[in-house]
């Protein structure tokens, strides 16, 4: 009995790689389309103008989208704050996604101060 354990166990092991959690504490594995650093365009491209162009002209403008952001603190950003408490973008559009705030504090947290 100890044997066929044994081997149900080793059949139920996941796959090796890096396991990541998400800013809600939910285990989830990384996106594959994710750039390993995150630059300007990409968040630009992604997040900045789907969500926030139609009222924000400044998006456009990576000086303009630094002065919101403390680098390397994203806690402590004034634009990452508004994405995580859901005031940005306003109702009743969409929120940000989990996945899409994950990759924001990815790109905060590489800036130098």
């Amino acid at each position: 009995m100890r044997f066929l354990s044994l081997i149900f166990l080793f059949s139920c092991v996941a796959e090796k790689g890096p396991l990541t959690y998400s800013l809600d504490g939910q285990r989830v594995l990384p996106a594959t389309d994710r750039p390993e650093v995150v630059t300007f365009e990409y968040i630009q491209e992604k997040i900045l103008v789907p969500k926030c162009l139609e009222c924000h002209a400044w998006v456009n403008e990576p000086n303009e989208v630094n002065r919101r952001i403390t680098p390397g603190a994203p806690d402590s950003s004034r634009l990452f704050r508004l994405m995580v408490n859901g005031r940005m973008p306003p109702r009743p559009a969409a929120p940000v996604e989990t996945s899409e705030l994950e990759i924001m504090r990815d790109y905060i947290n590489q800036l130098t101060r």
